[in-house]
């Protein structure tokens, strides 16, 4: 826990939003996408 807390003292909100925000946008984005393209069971 110490060293994530001393990790992210040394980062910043862009870096944060470049690294992890955005990639984790586009990873919802094309899974969303996947499951409106696959037809629901029924």
């Amino acid at each position: 826990m110490e060293s994530g807390e001393a990790l992210a003292k040394g980062m910043s909100w862009d870096v944060v939003v470049r690294d992890y925000f955005v990639p984790g946008l586009e990873r919802a984005r094309v899974t969303q996408a996947v499951s409106l393209r696959t037809p629901a069971a029924s």
